[in-house]
C-alpha cells in the first residue's frame, strides 16, 4: 500500500472519529444523551453478491466500458494454494470482492449505498466498520430509536 493510500484512509477514519465526536460533543453541551452502536460486518467482502453490485453499478449509470472492466475484474477469477512444488485444484470464486484490491472498498461502499437510517439517525461508514448514532434528552427515545434503526439494518441486511 502505498503512504497516499494510507494517508487517504487514515485521514477518512479521523474526519469519521472526528465527524462522531463532535456530534457527542454538540448534544453535551445541549445536555443531550447520544447512543450510539458499533457493527463491524461480519466477512462483509465475501458476502458481496457481484450480480447485484453490477446491477447497482448500472443503475448509476457508469459508462457501459467501465462496467465491462468491473465485470471483468469481478468474476471469472480462481483460487489455489501452492505449498513447495504442490498446488491445489484452481476453485471459481464467485461472491467476493478481493480482500486487497484498492478498488474493492469503494464498491463495497456502492454495494452498501442504500443501507437505510430511519430519520433522527446517523451512520458513519468506513469499509465494513460502521457507527450508528442519535441524541435525544431522554433515554427511552434513543432506545426505541436505535431499535428501529437496528431492525431496518437487520431487514436491509438479510435481504
Amino acid at each position: 500500500m502505498s503512504s497516499s493510500n494510507f494517508a487517504k484512509k487514515k485521514h477518512y477514519t479521523v474526519s469519521q472519529l472526528a465527524r462522531i465526536t463532535d456530534y457527542i460533543s454538540n448534544g453535551f453541551n445541549l445536555h443531550k444523551h447520544t447512543g450510539t452502536v458499533s457493527l463491524d460486518l461480519e466477512k462483509a467482502y465475501e458476502t458481496v453478491w457481484i450480480h447485484g453490485l453490477l446491477y447497482k453499478l448500472i443503475s448509476l449509470q457508469l459508462p457501459p466500458y467501465h462496467i465491462c472492466i468491473l465485470r471483468a475484474f469481478l468474476t471469472g477469477r480462481t483460487l489455489s494454494v501452492q505449498l513447495n512444488d504442490a498446488s491445489s485444484t484452481p476453485k471459481n470464486t464467485s461472491a467476493d470482492l478481493p480482500q486487497t484490491a484498492v478498488l474493492s472498498t469503494t464498491l463495497f461502499a456502492i454495494y452498501i449505498s442504500d443501507m437505510p437510517h430511519p430519520s433522527k439517525t446517523h451512520l458513519a461508514l468506513y469499509a465494513d466498520d460502521t457507527a450508528l448514532f442519535t441524541q435525544s434528552w431522554r433515554t427511552d427515545t434513543i432506545a426505541r430509536l436505535v431499535t428501529s434503526a437496528m431492525n431496518a439494518l437487520h431487514r436491509y441486511f438479510t435481504k
